[in-house]
């Protein structure tokens, strides 16, 4: 009998370094995961917006992610490494009046387009910088959407005032 209660035994010891090594694995996968997560939040935000949205300022296609909730109006660019040359971020309002934007936490210059009810460019503000800061920008005239967009997008595209912004 005391052969069989020791293999028993043996059985029982084996049997609970295999639970605890299970258990150690899986929080260290958890671990590692939560460490991902984290670092994709604090490394570049820009993934988490969806740039899916086609659309056309004056001759030139951009694709667009958009800001609708006032969080989300709120935050805009904010600690994002920045954008590509062709992605912009619009801003709806759900009525047109005199919007005012600011580059608190922002990382990288922009230019900003306010654009009227009917898409159209009524003003524009180039090269933004983060160290402008506290600084509001805004349009002298009601707008209905800001369009903000990489520094440089402006000039380089030909953007004036009148140009229409249209969804694809």
């Amino acid at each position: 009998m005391t052969t069989k209660y020791s293999i028993f035994e043996k059985l029982e010891r084996i049997f609970l370094i295999f639970v605890l090594l299970a258990f150690s694995f899986s929080l260290i996968a958890l671990l590692a995961q939560t460490k991902t997560n984290s670092n994709e939040n604090e490394s570049d935000t820009v993934s988490q917006l969806n740039f899916s949205k086609p659309a056309k300022l004056g001759q030139t296609q951009i694709w667009i992610a958009q800001a609708r909730t006032s969080k989300e109006r709120t935050v805009g660019l904010s600690g994002q490494k920045g954008i590509f040359e062709n992605q912009g971020l619009l801003f709806a309002f759900s009525e047109p009046g005199i919007y005012k934007i600011w580059m608190k936490d922002m990382l990288f210059s922009l230019d900003a387009i306010w654009l009227d009810e009917e898409y159209k460019v009524i003003h524009i503000e180039k090269n933004i910088t983060p160290e402008s800061f506290p600084q509001t920008y805004t349009s002298p005239l009601p707008a209905l959407y800001i369009l903000e967009v990489r520094s440089g997008f402006v000039d380089s595209n030909k953007i004036i005032i009148g140009d229409i912004f249209r969804f694809l």
